[in-house]
């Protein structure tokens, strides 16, 4: 950026500020949505066809039946749905960058880099597609159209799992050739367990709600709703661990007429 853009700079930050504020809003709205949920509304929150006890809301219901709950988590949502796609910009040339590293041994390598140049494109996809789902099952709730809802937290959750798996090969990828820096592989290593974490806790959910309506028992539903808050939890902590992936960066926010920037501080 040249110096007479400078002089345009309306809000200058460091990347971790960025990233806190990203993460902040789903999670923020996340405990306020259901807080108010079981507060307020926790007969017809926790309220499921088995008609048995329960104390946890659903996501679907503490985000999509009940209002304010629903207008608060779509604010918290759309607040972060633009900075979101400006970091899936990012990484798209992250991974890129990491992948366009001159190679000591290109004869060993040459034939991989095509597969894993794919698999950045791939992951990028995804990450636009988790976004774009995130959207549709936010502001089309299971009782405006269950078909819509249900499928699109279906991609959501696939497309979550395949990204966070994606992005742990391409690093473990670059650190197989060269030294990732100290963040890098500190966000590599929590990657990784928080992706197997995820998976886990998706194979529990699954167990959790077949169990609920096979033998429809006291509580169970509410353990499923807690193994859901889980999965949004750790997502968004997996997200947010752009911190260490961008550490060297800050954002400058300029006018309407220009472009915001990223470079290294």
């Amino acid at each position: 950026m040249d110096g007479s853009s400078k002089n345009f700079i309306i809000v200058n930050i460091n990347f971790f500020q960025f990233a806190i504020l990203i993460a902040a809003c789903p999670l923020i709205t996340l405990f306020i949505c259901i807080f108010i949920s079981i507060y307020f509304h926790s007969e017809t929150s926790t309220l499921t066809h088995c008609k048995v006890k329960n104390i946890l809301p659903s996501l679907s219901a503490a985000f999509g039946d009940e209002n304010p709950e629903k207008f608060i988590w779509q604010i918290g949502v759309a607040f972060h749905l633009g900075p979101r796609l400006y970091v899936g910009y990012l990484y798209k040339g992250l991974y890129n960058s990491l992948l366009q590293e001159k190679y000591y041994t290109p004869s060993k390598i040459i034939s991989k880099h095509y597969y894993y140049t794919n698999i950045c494109r791939l992951a990028t996809y995804l990450y636009f597609q988790e976004i774009i789902s995130l959207s549709i099952l936010t502001y089309i709730s299971s009782s405006d159209d269950f078909m819509i809802h249900a499928a699109s937290f279906t991609v959501f959750i696939i497309s979550s799992i395949i990204y966070m798996k994606m992005s742990c090969i391409i690093f473990s990828h670059y650190t197989s050739l060269f030294s990732l820096n100290k963040n890098h592989a500190l966000s590599l290593k929590l990657k990784r367990k928080i992706s197997n974490s995820i998976i886990v806790i998706i194979i529990l959910a699954a167990y959790l709600y077949r169990r609920h309506n096979t033998f429809c028992e006291p509580y169970v539903y509410s353990l499923f709703a807690l193994s859901e808050y889980t999965f949004v939890i750790l997502n968004i902590i997996f997200h947010g661990l752009a911190i260490l992936d961008f550490d060297s960066y800050c954002v400058s926010f300029l006018p309407s007429h220009e472009i915001s920037v990223l470079h290294r501080v």
